[in-house]
């Protein structure tokens, strides 16, 4: 069996998700858009459920935007991924309070449906799960308010050559 860069992101570790950057996906009909791999693809059994969201602090394409390039192994997976969870949350998620507004990784986009349904419950799981320093953060407070609104930041594409 062969597999792709893209066979393993999207067919294996996001359970045999439907691609982000499929013509279907991108204008909004992802729900009308195939698999990676078909039912009678043998591929398909592998696919991993539940889906952990942590693999997007892990997956590197090289671009400036993406987490940065850590090193996993059977042991350290685990930490490793909160690890990357975390400080990507933390520098890649930005709070304004005065403005009421936070601003996430356009990963938080592509991907949103491995994390959480909607967009409040995304934010609710980056607040408690990815953010080390607890309740006593500035998404905490936005959160406990009322009204608040989401932005997704421009995607840097630039090589990453450092």
């Amino acid at each position: 069996l062969e597999y792709s860069c893209d066979d393993v992101e999207h067919g294996i570790l996001r359970g045999n998700a439907v691609p982000p950057s499929s013509v279907l996906a991108l204008v909004g009909l992802s729900c009308l858009a195939s698999r990676t791999f078909k039912k009678s693809d043998p591929r398909a059994a592998l696919a991993v459920s539940p889906v952990d969201p942590r693999i997007h602090f892990a997956l590197v394409c090289g671009a400036k935007s993406c987490p940065p390039i850590r090193l996993y192994s059977a042991e350290n997976l685990e930490e490793g991924l909160q690890g990357a969870a975390e400080a990507f949350c933390e520098s890649e998620v930005v709070v304004d309070l005065s403005r009421r507004r936070v601003t996430l990784s356009k990963i938080f986009k592509w991907y949103g449906k491995d994390f959480a349904k909607t967009e409040s419950d995304l934010l609710q799981r980056i607040e408690r799960e990815y953010f080390s320093g607890g309740a006593d953060n500035d998404l905490s407070t936005l959160l406990r308010g009322s009204k608040y609104s989401v932005k997704y930041a421009e995607y840097n594409w630039d090589v990453n050559d450092q």
